[in-house]
């Protein structure tokens, strides 16, 4: 198998979720697996927030100020980014 163009950051400020190094990068690995030819590079940041974050985000950059359950923001190849994911731990 080919190295993986993507280098992944993850950031859990999630304080009640325990997330172990290793379940990351083995989910991260099998996405992958399953959508080898997915076309990202670069840094993927993945961000384990809780509701207030998520809506303080969702309003800052969306305009929109209620709750969701992911929020995605794509990537720019250029600088090196293949995109951000801010996950609400308590609706996802």
């Amino acid at each position: 198998m080919a190295a993986n163009p993507i280098r992944l950051e993850t950031n859990n400020r999630f304080e009640r979720l325990s997330l172990s190094v290793e379940s990351i990068v083995a989910l991260f690995e099998h996405l992958c697996s399953l959508r080898p030819n997915h076309g990202l590079a670069g840094d993927l940041s993945v961000a384990f927030l809780d509701d207030a974050e998520l809506i303080r985000i969702h309003t800052e950059f969306m305009e929109e100020p209620n709750v969701t359950d992911v929020i995605t923001f794509p990537g720019d190849s250029e600088d090196g980014l293949a995109g951000e994911i801010c996950v609400s731990v308590n609706r996802a």
